[in-house]
């Protein structure tokens, strides 16, 4: 028994005593952790994939830690370079594909690539990297997930977005339908969903029949039937046919009898950005002869719920007030009049954004038995113009200082120090922050008990 033990053990020790794979990154490198929350690096870091078979990413200085899961992917703006990290696949237009494993750099990011990350999982490289209707124009790279039923995140350093329609994601050499994952190129489909599998439902819709097309059918058919009858009910089939006819043209004339041909009308989402409490909207509205009443946004999610009417003239929109760090659904919706007179709704298309993760911070350095030293560091992705930074002690407001906001953004921090003579419970915390001359609130404080 205790041989078996000592065998095991030792088994153990073998295995997390083998070499790990490590590598050095550079500051400015965008990744994703396993949730796909956006880190961006402002210091060098170290990425080691453990023996649990995931990659783990540590700054150097900061030690901050994060789990990136079985796969990393880490691109550089400034060189343009993307590193792959993991066992992933290469995916060619002729249908070849090429197994990578643990360390892959691509250098060449102007070039065309298409690769599978996994089950419903795929990165698209390329200089131009867009959509059928705009919608999608970004370049570099970008990570395409796909979920059961079809819908697709679209994730890169520029954008983070969410789609429930089919879309066909085109580059210059061949073109991705997501939906059905099938890669594209001189007119032939390679199934992608051969390649380690999928789990993808989606199910191509069944094509809808024009209503005119349908009341042209019955017509027809009714005209074979009348035709069939006896001389007397010819002279009725005349008059249905020519009934017919009036009625599959009403609504193409107007009061004068001349045709009328109703003007192409539609609103789309063009993606977002975002930042720690806010996303900017991208969309368009093509509405020439003023047919919706109303063009909105719902936006619901992290404890919020707002619906917003949009101006058509206009082609961006920020929703402020949002929480950092947190999803939102983002649906744009159309509000109209049909034949009838009814008030009829659609929903038109439907995002997903996350705002950005702050990584502000404040800590106490040092309390000495006249001084208490401190360091604030804050996020650059936390628009702050000005603010005060204040010392409580027990309760009590002791002094406040301005910051300065050039240093505090920066990698170092700005650090600075209190009076301070005695007191037990100490809190320190940012306070009358503003930005482009507007009151904005933020969490900013630390606090310790002094015994």
């Amino acid at each position: 028994m205790y041989g078996i033990i000592a065998i095991l053990i030792g088994g153990l020790n073998i295995a997390l005593n083998i070499e790990q794979e490590k590598y050095e990154i550079e500051s400015d490198n965008f990744l994703y952790d396993e949730d796909y929350n956006p880190i961006e690096l402002e210091e060098e870091a170290t990425i080691v994939k453990k023996w649990t078979g995931s990659y783990y990413l540590k700054t150097n200085e900061t030690n901050q830690e994060y789990k990136l899961g079985a796969q990393c992917i880490a691109y550089q703006e400034s060189s343009r370079t993307i590193n792959l990290y993991g066992t992933m696949y290469r995916i060619y237009t002729d249908g070849a594909v090429a197994k990578l494993t643990e360390h892959t750099e691509i250098t060449r990011t102007s070039e065309d690539q298409l690769y599978k990350l996994g089950d419903r999982r795929y990165l698209v490289i390329g200089n131009s990297i867009t959509n059928e209707t705009g919608a999608l124009n970004t370049t570099g790279y970008l990570l395409v997930l796909i979920d059961k039923a079809g819908n697709t995140y679209l994730l890169n350093n520029e954008l983070n977005s969410r789609t429930i329609k089919p879309m066909v994601i085109n580059t210059q050499t061949f073109s991705f339908d997501v939906a059905n994952e099938k890669l594209i190129y001189n007119e032939k489909e390679i199934d992608l969903k051969k390649i380690i599998g999928s789990t993808n439902q989606y199910v191509e819709p069944e094509e809808k029949q024009d209503p005119a097309t349908i009341i042209q059918n019955i017509n027809n058919q009714s005209s074979v039937t009348n035709n069939n009858q006896t001389n007397i009910n010819n002279d009725t089939t005349i008059n249905n046919n020519e009934q017919n006819n009036t009625n599959i043209n009403i609504g193409n004339t107007d009061n004068n009898g001349n045709e009328k041909t109703e003007l192409a009308k539609s609103v789309a989402l063009r993606g977002t950005k975002t930042g720690p409490t806010y996303i900017d909207v991208e969309y368009s509205i093509i509405d020439p002869e003023n047919k919706y009443q109303t063009v909105y946004l719902l936006v619901d999610g992290g404890g919020t719920s707002k619906t917003i009417a949009l101006d058509k003239d206009q082609t961006t929109y920020r929703v402020t007030g949002l929480k950092e760090n947190q999803e939102y659904q983002i649906t744009l919706a159309t509000r109209q009049l049909d034949e009838m007179g009814m008030v009829e709704e659609n929903i038109e298309d439907v995002t997903a954004a996350r705002t950005t993760k702050v990584n502000s911070s404040l800590k106490i350095t040092k309390i000495s038995l006249t001084d208490i030293y401190f360091e604030l560091i804050i996020d650059k992705n936390q628009n702050i113009d000005e603010a005060e930074i204040v010392l409580y002690v027990d309760g009590e407001e002791k002094e406040r200082q301005t910051v300065d906001i050039d240093k505090a953004a920066t990698t170092g921090g700005w650090t600075s120090s209190f009076n301070y003579h005695y007191g037990r419970d100490i809190l320190i915390k940012v306070e009358n922050a503003t930005y482009n001359g507007s009151a904005i609130q933020v969490d900013i404080q630390t606090k310790v008990k002094n015994y």
